[in-house]
């Protein structure tokens, strides 16, 4: 007697199979077992389709924009943009060769037609956070100190290129299901791109929004400047004002500190269906800005995150004008609808794959230079001062 063959598998038993399965490989695999596995298990392969900065992926992406029925699967699509061959973030030469240029602009081609997707929900950019520049002039042939520009390097390259892909297909090429976006090492760099009808359209419909910020790690200040002019007008006015009618969920993450230089005003955004907030990098100060933004949302907010956000004190001695007995004690009264609050803190700025990240209550830092500035040293203050207030509620 002939043993049964896996295809053979009754059709409840082929869809416990394929539950099982969560590679794409495997998935893929399945497919080509026979039709019923097939049927059971394309859905899921091509649900989430991943996408990367190599010929092979762009001519993957091509084929299935050409197939109408596997790319009314795809919900998500993830923009990969990796090191290339002995790359790493560090390395300050990376000039667009032929091949790679090649690649960037095939992946422009295919990333201009979203709409070939057109149950797609969710996008999700990945790009490389790396060395933003290919290489610089000597400090010592430079007047007053500022770094000079060679060239933009192709990882620069390429990311413009996917944000204008996007953008330059006009508002009525955007999946109508889209509803989260996510960036990855978002160079800030203030593109004209941002500027469009097309993106605030791509931003009027996002309910979930997550941002990460490569800062430009110059030390001149053309980089400063482009830095402080991406955070106080690009993210209030072109990423966040469009969105406030529909986002329930926000992170927001920067390599390099912002709240106290550059300034950063989000209070005068309302976001009435917001329920998760998450903020790395931002700095609290007198002036109680990023402070506002928070209580102004007490009554949706549940979850509230905030990664190395420290207290500036400047040259203060002693006890800071404001502390976080004071802020934690407004939290408590404003939040009225609260689950849960988590206070993280990074052990140096720069990049979030590489800094880890260790439990603190409350923090505080001396920013002397702004962009560009190491973390604060022997700022600790009496346990008095920072101590929270009893019955504050927040833990």
């Amino acid at each position: 007697m002939t043993a049964p063959a896996f295809g053979d598998l009754p059709i409840e038993l082929v869809g416990a199979v394929v539950d099982e399965v969560d590679n794409i490989g495997e998935l893929l695999r399945l497919r080509e077992v026979n039709h019923t596995f097939s049927v059971y298990a394309t859905p899921k392969a091509f649900s989430t389709y991943h996408v990367a900065n190599s010929r092979r992926s762009a001519r993957g992406h091509a084929n299935i924009l050409q197939n109408a029925e596997l790319a009314r699967l795809v919900r998500k699509l993830v923009v990969h943009c990796e090191a290339g061959p002995g790359e790493n973030r560090l390395v300050n030469r990376v000039e667009e060769n032929t091949e790679s240029r090649e690649i960037r602009l095939a992946m422009n081609s295919n990333l201009s037609r979203l709409s070939a997707f057109p149950f797609l929900e969710e996008l999700d950019l990945q790009f490389f956070s790396g060395m933003v520049w290919q290489n610089f002039k000597s400090l010592s042939s430079i007047d007053d100190m500022t770094m000079s520009l060679a060239g933009p390097s192709k990882y620069f390259l390429l990311q413009t290129s996917i944000i204008q892909a996007i953008t330059d297909a006009g508002p009525e090429a955007l999946p109508p299901a889209l509803h989260t976006l996510s960036i990855a090492n978002l160079i800030p760099y203030p593109a004209p791109e941002y500027q469009t009808a097309t993106f605030e359209a791509l931003m009027s419909r996002i309910s979930h929004f997550s941002l990460s910020v490569h800062a430009l790690r110059l030390s001149g200040r053309h980089g400063e400047d482009m830095f402080a002019w991406f955070w106080t007008e690009m993210i209030p006015e072109r990423f966040l004002e469009p969105a406030q009618s529909r986002l329930t969920s926000l992170s927001l993450f920067t390599d390099q500190p912002v709240g106290q230089f550059p300034p950063i005003d989000l209070s005068w955004l309302r976001f009435p269906h917001l329920t998760t907030l998450t903020l790395t990098g931002f700095m609290f100060n007198e002036q109680r800005l990023v402070e506002d933004f928070i209580v102004r949302h007490g009554r949706t907010l549940q979850h509230l995150t905030l990664d190395t956000c420290p207290i500036h004190i400047g040259g203060v001695q002693g006890a800071p004008p404001r502390t976080w007995a004071i802020v934690l004690q407004r939290f408590s009264e404003k939040l009225s609808v609260l689950l849960e609050f988590k206070m993280m803190r990074r052990t140096a700025w720069g990049l979030h794959e590489v800094d880890p990240r260790i439990d603190l209550l409350c923090s505080y830092e001396r920013c002397l230079t702004g962009y560009g500035y190491e973390r604060g040293k022997n700022n600790k203050l009496p346990l008095s001062t920072a101590k929270r207030p009893q019955g504050a509620g927040l833990t």
